[in-house]
């Protein structure tokens, strides 16, 4: 193998190992947007991933932000204007489904 092969392999390597960080780092965020979620909002875990996916979809803000955005919200009680209508929405939509009796979406008891 050449030396101009071994180099043009080992950037691609690099690339792949920082795509592959910033993976893991994207969904350590989701994770803890999702306990988030379940924690604060005490939304059921089967429910907080759709809840996530459809605030970003709603706001039109990248799902990794809004996962960022909920994480800090976790402590610091302050969401975007957008963003907070939208959980609210959320929750309120959820509520109102489980006062009709209905399923709110992942409200599912084990046991």
């Amino acid at each position: 193998m050449k030396l101009r092969d071994v180099e043009a392999r080992v950037a691609v390597l690099q690339r792949e190992i920082a795509e592959l960080k910033e993976a893991v780092d994207s969904h350590r965020e989701m994770d803890r947007a999702l306990g988030v979620l379940v924690a604060v909002a005490q939304v059921p875990p089967g429910r907080a991933w759709e809840m996530l996916r459809d605030i970003s979809v709603h706001t039109h803000i990248e799902l990794r932000r809004v996962a960022f955005l909920l994480t800090q919200w976790g402590y610091t009680r302050i969401l975007p204007p957008q963003v907070e209508a939208e959980l609210e929405r959320q929750l309120r939509a959820r509520r109102e489904r489980q006062a009709r009796g209905g399923s709110a979406g992942g409200d599912r008891r084990v046991g």
